[in-house]
């Protein structure tokens, strides 16, 4: 195939994905923004950037910059193009000539393959956009990146752009009135726009960057969702413009304005350190969203991280999302003093690996058992000695939990003698518990109606075997019904 028809195959596909709406805001749109950004620039909100855009918040709202591509030897396909390829039945043939190959084994092109899919103009867009800078020299591109506080330029984020998203000002049912709390807050916008477009009229992508704030000042970052023919290295070389220009205080942590709208769920960023992580913990709620933080100080100072989490009673989830950056030696304390009194399920994998002296000792440290989960007693027991395992029997028995203190190395004959000995209430535990090993153990203890009807309530088919012919007729029926819903139940 010759090199002119190779082009001509390529833009073919980029005419065929090309189907931008180009325009501003109208002029209603341009008042209802007139009269959110009134205000903010009176309170000089945008005031914290001017050291970047070199004058008044008021008066220079854009600073553009060069932006080189990267990799225009190769074509770059989004992931979610390929994806949704894949699920449509298309498989990508050739890449640099822009052709994918149907179920029928035909190559057609991959913009005729979009259309035909119903792809997102996101996709479209990009797979565009990677199309015509194919093969391109870096220089020749002139692409650029416009940094904008501008009022104008935040309010038409997405409106009758080459994109769409939940700002658009033209559709009243999105979130395009949260675009009033961006221009009260400070968010800026970055624009990827071609050299002869400096008046962004035509731009190809854009990234929002939100505003995060502390007692140190304020700071503005990328959302992790770019629209249009972003890219990226687009992403990232903007990550990298707000990092220089607005760098982390030191023992700073920063959280989005509260109710402002964000693509990401990263409501905190900051520098994690034994001060600043003090003012971010709670001592009563769990917030999901700290985690990043978390992580990142505990993996800085393990040591403090667990004092303070152990020591001064901050909720256990914080201890239990990031259990995997404690030693063994940390761990082994949380089972020995776990956190607000009660276990965390990673406590509980963990005892699967302790030693018979380490088993022996945290049953004896936790002498009245409330602490412990049952699935750490039922580990615990399968590696404390015998003498220890014995001497707590009738603790966790009485603290309902006996039916995970059990041991696969007792004669079975002693489990049924064990077993027959129990008080009623502990019997009736232990049935409704349902576990399969104990519900035939405790059978076999002849227990009276009401326990077997707990039995055959909870039971599996080893013991509704024996009791569907039961001498109790209720008893019966519920062996029966229940043995009929195993038999019917989806494999």
């Amino acid at each position: 195939m010759t090199n002119s028809k190779i082009e001509e195959i390529k833009m073919n596909n980029i005419r065929q994905m090309e189907n931008l709406i180009i325009a501003e805001l109208s002029n209603q749109q341009k008042k209802i923004v007139d009269k959110w950004h009134e205000k903010p620039f009176v309170k000089n909100v945008y005031g914290f950037s001017n050291h970047v855009f070199g004058g008044p918040d008021d008066k220079v709202t854009r600073v553009t910059e060069d932006y080189i591509p990267e990799n225009t030897d190769k074509v770059e396909y989004h992931p979610k193009t390929i994806e949704h390829l894949s699920k449509n039945g298309y498989e990508i043939s050739d890449p640099e000539k822009g052709l994918v190959r149907d179920h029928h084994g035909r190559d057609v092109s991959i913009g005729k393959a979009l259309l035909r899919s119903k792809a997102s103009k996101n996709l479209i867009d990009h797979t565009s956009l990677a199309l015509q800078n194919h093969g391109k020299k870096k220089d020749n591109l002139k692409l650029k990146i416009t940094y904008s506080r501008h009022p104008y330029d935040i309010g038409g984020m997405s409106t009758d752009r080459g994109w769409t998203s939940c700002m658009n000002m033209s559709d009243p049912g999105n979130l395009h009135k949260k675009i009033k709390d961006d221009l009260a807050h400070g968010t800026h916008v970055a624009y990827l726009h071609h050299e002869n477009d400096p008046d962004l009229k035509h731009p190809i992508a854009r990234i929002s960057l939100k505003p995060y704030v502390s007692k140190s000042g304020k700071v503005i970052r990328p959302d992790p969702t770019y629209h249009g023919q972003g890219s990226a290295h687009f992403h990232k070389t903007v990550t990298k413009w707000a990092q220089k220009h607005f760098p982390l205080e030191k023992d700073s942590i920063y959280s989005i304005p509260e109710g402002m709208y964000t693509d990401s769920n990263v409501k905190l960023i900051g520098n994690p350190s034994p001060k600043s992580f003090k003012s971010l913990m709670d001592k009563t709620d769990y917030h999901p969203h700290r985690q990043h933080l978390i992580r990142e100080f505990i993996k800085s100072y393990p040591d403090h991280a667990f004092k303070m989490l152990n020591e001064k009673g901050y909720h256990s989830n914080y201890i239990a999302d990031n259990m995997d950056h404690f030693t063994r030696e940390q761990k082994l304390k949380l089972l020995e003093s776990p956190p607000k009194d009660r276990d965390v399920f990673p406590l509980s994998e963990f005892s699967n690996d302790l030693t018979t002296p380490e088993a022996d000792r945290i049953l004896k440290n936790n002498t009245d058992g409330t602490k412990l989960s049952g699935r750490t007693v039922g580990n615990l027991a399968q590696k404390s000695s015998m003498p220890e395992y014995l001497k707590h029997l009738d603790k966790f028995r009485a603290l309902n939990r006996f039916e995970y203190f059990s041991r696969h190395d007792i004669p079975y004959h002693e489990k049924v003698k064990y077993f027959k000995g129990l008080d009623h209430k502990t019997k009736e535990s232990i049935a409704n518990r349902g576990h399969e090993r104990h519900l035939s153990t405790l059978l076999d203890t002849e227990p009276n109606d009401e326990i077997r009807f707990l039995i055959a309530r909870r039971g599996h088919k080893e013991t509704l075997d024996k009791l569907v012919n039961d001498s109790n007729e209720t008893v019966r029926s519920m062996a029966r019904e229940k043995m009929e819903k195993l038999k019917n139940a989806k494999p």
